[in-house]
């Protein structure tokens, strides 16, 4: 019984510190929190930019497409 007590709390911090990592990554850009390219709210960060949704993918094809 303590085994899986044990067990079960490790799982629970384990997933505790995931999802604090993955608020903490953050949706903001430096610290506006606007898209680059049309100042809506960004929720995403791409290399070191913050975008919303729809130019988000724009950044990553464009990115793509134009590799150096």
């Amino acid at each position: 019984m303590k085994k899986t007590v044990t067990i079960f709390v490790a799982v629970i911090v384990v997933l505790a510190l995931l999802f604090s990592c993955m608020g903490s990554s953050g949706s903001s850009s430096g610290g506006s929190g606007r898209c680059t390219i049309c100042k809506k709210t960004a929720t995403h960060t791409y290399q070191g930019s913050g975008y919303c949704d729809t130019h988000y993918r724009d950044a990553i094809s464009w990115s793509m497409t134009n590799l150096k």
